[in-house]
Parts: structure tokens; C-alpha cells; sequence
């Protein structure tokens, strides 16, 4: 009796599998989590983000919002003859896009799907600044150097915004109910303008001068994103 009992709960189990839901009802709301892939995944607009919401619609529709961001933090020193000489480079972007997906058939666990993203960004930004600064005056080669004295300039890039439109093919794979892992590629179109920038000289005995530029630039084109991109996407 115990056998049979046992053999039916197997095989209860065995038969609900196969017919288990893995993929998310409509109404659930999911996280996506970009990882580098296959290859290296730029923070554009057109990117597919380090992080994605997802909300299961009717239809087998999925809207889809993602965010990405990067901090730029660089610095480099050195202290030859007395003096310190810095470098250092720090700089903010962020990507925000809004779009939707449709899923096609697939599998009980293969999600593949088409989508479009409409999405938004900073370029360029950022600031450089070099600096001399004497720490050891008798060490140096000019005799009248003082400890403290420095020589510096500040760099700040030009800055804009970008804005793009990106038609994505990509797949899922649900391992379990509503966790699933795939791929994502994206091939759009984007338009960009930079304005600004200035570079900024002071240091002992030396007047500040700041010199502005007001020059401008636009791009736009076509262009990949996200190519070889892996997600990782978890239900609730």
C-alpha cells in the first residue's frame, strides 16, 4: 500500500510538471538585470540597460521600462623631483527607455519575442583635472618653490542629449516558474548634440582664466546595442 501510495505521489508530481506554468500570468510585474555577454555593452541610449522592469499585459504583451547608468572615476598619480602630479577623471550617464515586447509561441519555457524601445540619455559630460603641486620644495629645481605651491587644469567636457528609437529581437529561457535567462539584440537609430565644455587655469602666482567653448555638434545614425547582451529576469 505504501509503494503504491508513493508511486502515485511520483507520479502525481512527474505529470504536473509537465503541464507547470513557468512563464509569468498577466498582471506580474518582473526585474531584468543586464550582464556583459558576449560582447561588451555600451551605455547608450539604444543600450539595453543594466536594469529593466517588465509588466506582463494581455495578449502575450510585456511592457518594458530599463535604466542604465556609469560612473566614471579615474585617478592616476605620481611624484618625481618634489612635486606631485595628479590626474584625475570623473564623469555620470544615464540611459532611461520605455517600450514594449511581444512574445511569440515558443515553448512552455522559450520566450522569444520582438520589441521597440523608445529612450533617452546624457553624452559626454565629465571633468578632467591635471595638477602639479610641489610636496617636497627641496627636492625641486627652481629654488623659490614652496611646499603647497600647484599648478592646475580643469577640463569639463562638452555635454547633450541623446535620444533614440530601437526595434529588439531577443529570447528567454525559464528554468523555473517566472526566472528565466536569455539574450537580447537591438539595431536602432539615434540622434545626438553636444554644447559647452570649458577648461580652467589657476595656480600660485598665476591669475584664474576660464575659457568657455561655444561651439556644437550633433550625430545621428544608425548603430547596434547591447549586441551579444545577457538578461536575467525574475517575476513576482
Amino acid at each position: 500500500m505504501k509503494k503504491t501510495l508513493l508511486t502515485l505521489t511520483l507520479l502525481t508530481l512527474a505529470v504536473s510538471s509537465l503541464f507547470a506554468q513557468y512563464k509569468p500570468e498577466e498582471g506580474t510585474y518582473g526585474i531584468t538585470f543586464g550582464i556583459t555577454g558576449l560582447n561588451t555593452v555600451a551605455l547608450t541610449p539604444l543600450s539595453s540597460g543594466t536594469v529593466g522592469f517588465r509588466y506582463a499585459m494581455a495578449n502575450n504583451i510585456w511592457a518594458r521600462v530599463n535604466l542604465n547608468l556609469t560612473s566614471t572615476s579615474a585617478n592616476n598619480e605620481n611624484t618625481v623631483g618634489g612635486v606631485l602630479n595628479s590626474t584625475k577623471t570623473t564623469g555620470m550617464n544615464y540611459a532611461l527607455s520605455i517600450g514594449a515586447q511581444k512574445n511569440f509561441g515558443g515553448t512552455d519555457r522559450l520566450n522569444p519575442y520582438l520589441g521597440l524601445d523608445l529612450s533617452i540619455g546624457n553624452v559626454g559630460g565629465g571633468k578632467t583635472v591635471t595638477r602639479s603641486e610641489v610636496v617636497n620644495a627641496d627636492s625641486t629645481l627652481i629654488t623659490d618653490d614652496a611646499n603647497g605651491d600647484f599648478y592646475q587644469i580643469t577640463s569639463k567636457n562638452a555635454s547633450g542629449l541623446s535620444i533614440g528609437l530601437t526595434p529588439v529581437v531577443g529570447f528567454q529561457y525559464f528554468f523555473a516558474k517566472n526566472f528565466a535567462v536569455g539574450g537580447e539584440f537591438g539595431w536602432g537609430f539615434s540622434t545626438s548634440s553636444t554644447k559647452g565644455g570649458e577648461t580652467t587655469t589657476e595656480g600660485t602666482g598665476i591669475t584664474t582664466t576660464t575659457i568657455k567653448n561655444e561651439s556644437k555638434s550633433s550625430s545621428g545614425g544608425f548603430g547596434t546595442s547591447g549586441s551579444g547582451n545577457i538578461t536575467i529576469t525574475v517575476f513576482f
